[in-house]
């Protein structure tokens, strides 16, 4: 039987949402893609930060703001994220840091809408993140905010 590859080498970024709370990221960047990069940027190594962002707003006029941040250590593929706003809708960015305030994206999700929470349901959470190799949290840059998750919503979002 062949041995499935370790990875695909691709510019690729997934999420599963795992409740009301909780989404799985993982993604992969292509070696051209990285290699590009480094070139652009004359750097060695690439240093990578995942950005949730969460929308406010009305159907066609979505304000977007960082809910998270997180620095990943190198050769992180995959992270769980923890304690988001139930019924939110969330997008993932993964760029390079290439100085201060230079944030170049590389890889973007789709906007996602966590499911609300049911009435008489609670969840806890750690609000912690965490990520395979990492010792760093994030930092919570802006307030989560609720939004409408509904799909007739959502059909807005992608105009």
């Amino acid at each position: 039987m062949e041995q499935l590859p370790q990875a695909y080498d691709q510019d690729y970024l997934g999420i599963l949402v795992l409740d009301p709370q909780q989404m799985f990221i993982y993604w992969e960047l292509s070696s051209l893609t990285a290699k590009a990069v480094r070139a652009r940027e004359g750097e060695t190594t690439l240093e990578l930060q995942v950005r949730l962002f969460a929308g406010t707003g009305e159907t066609g006029k979505v304000t977007w703001h960082i809910a998270r941040q997180v620095t990943l250590p190198p050769e992180t593929g995959h992270m769980y994220l923890n304690g988001l706003p139930p019924g939110a809708v969330c997008r993932v960015l993964i760029g390079n840091v290439a100085g201060p305030g230079c944030f170049n994206v590389l890889l973007t999700s789709e906007p996602v809408a966590l499911p609300p929470v049911r009435p008489g349901e609670t969840k806890e959470s750690g609000g912690k993140e965490s990520t395979v190799g990492a010792g760093e949290r994030p930092e919570l840059l802006g307030r989560p905010v609720g939004v409408p998750g509904s799909p007739a919503w959502l059909a807005g979002w992608h105009s």
